[in-house]
């Protein structure tokens, strides 16, 4: 396993071709690689923007057991801080069961969920229904 970290201001990304995001937050990107057979590679991107008392996770990727270690102590680190931790999963590709029980889990604890796509909301509300 690899991971991979870094700090930037959002500015530099404004540059890029990112045009809605605040230029004053700040961005933290962790992107964690692991092969999962010979011919492909399963990644989650996890992209941390702060403002004022809320700090947003930007979930990119295929949300699967494998990352919910790292996903968790990246929320309970925010929380820990006193502030609001919202999850934004407008660019996540795929998520397995275990994935869904954390976002269903996250949602519970009062964490913001936003950008959440259909599928993963009937699925969450499926899930709470059946359990």
């Amino acid at each position: 396993m690899r991971a991979i970290a870094n700090s930037r201001d959002i500015a530099s990304r404004r540059r890029c071709g990112s045009q809605s995001l605040i230029e004053t937050a700040a961005v933290r990107s962790l992107a964690i690689v692991m092969p999962v057979t010979i011919s492909e590679v399963g990644v989650l991107r996890i992209d941390e923007r702060s403002q004022a008392r809320c700090t947003t996770l930007v979930l990119s990727g295929s949300l699967t057991n494998d990352y919910i270690p790292e996903l968790e102590r990246a929320v309970g680190r925010i929380l820990s801080a006193e502030r609001v931790v919202a999850l934004n999963l407008a660019d996540l590709r795929s998520v397995d069961r275990e994935g869904m029980a954390f976002l269903a889990g996250a949602m519970d604890a009062e964490v913001r969920v936003q950008d959440c796509p259909p599928y993963v909301r009937r699925w969450i509300a499926q899930e709470r229904h059946t359990a």
